[in-house]
């Protein structure tokens, strides 16, 4: 999965994995969207579930990954990749440090079956 964030002012994006502990990780609900496969070559389906705006009842220091910088304040655009677990739920979170600023993240992904 690639991470890229955008911000008019300085911001970040946090990257929490579910620990299986209630306390350290508690998303729920959100608006399903659907994934776009971008190999025109093929009509496979994802297999991933995505949601926009959940309830994030715990994202607790415990269950963070990853964390970077998004904003004209930061270095330039980061652009992170990471390899998940199957049949885990994570969380992608943009926090900004200013009022009444405006952003986005990006989200891609190759889904690959391991053979092992």
């Amino acid at each position: 999965m690639l991470i890229k964030g955008d911000a008019d002012l300085t911001a970040y994006w946090e990257l929490f994995e579910n620990t299986g502990v209630i306390g350290e990780f508690n998303v729920s609900g959100g608006v399903a969207a659907v994934p776009i496969n971008r190999n025109r070559n093929s009509s496979n389906t994802s297999t991933l579930t995505i949601t926009t705006s959940p309830t994030i009842t715990a994202a607790t220091a415990a269950a963070l990954i990853a964390t970077g910088a998004i904003g004209w304040a930061s270095s330039g655009e980061e652009l992170q990749g990471y390899l998940l677990k199957q049949n885990t739920k994570y969380l992608v979170r943009a926090t900004s440090y200013s009022d009444n600023n405006e952003g986005s993240l990006s989200i891609s992904w190759d889904e690959r079956t391991l053979l092992e």
